[in-house]
């Protein structure tokens, strides 16, 4: 059973959003084609935590934004170039 205000599955092909939650520690439960870009699939996602993302009211810290951002591009990358 889900809580409220958590969503169970939550679906994004924005990558500094992808990359943030991961550096926070949420789980990518899978990732998906999305026409030519990769969709990145968490699990148990607070919605509060997103409407601060949305509000700027999040920071991490920049070099490993920065890492694990590049670890998503070339999640994606090979991903979507072994599904076409």
């Amino acid at each position: 059973m889900t809580a409220i205000g958590v969503i169970s599955e939550f679906c994004t092909t924005d990558l500094p959003l992808a990359s943030f939650l991961k550096i926070n520690g949420y789980k990518l439960i899978e990732l998906r084609q999305k026409g030519m870009k990769g969709e990145f699939v968490f699990k148990d996602i607070p919605r509060q935590l997103l409407n601060d993302y949305n509000a700027d009211g999040c920071s991490v810290e920049p070099k490993m934004f920065s890492s694990v951002m590049r670890q998503m591009v070339q999640s994606a990358k090979r991903f979507t170039s072994t599904q076409q």
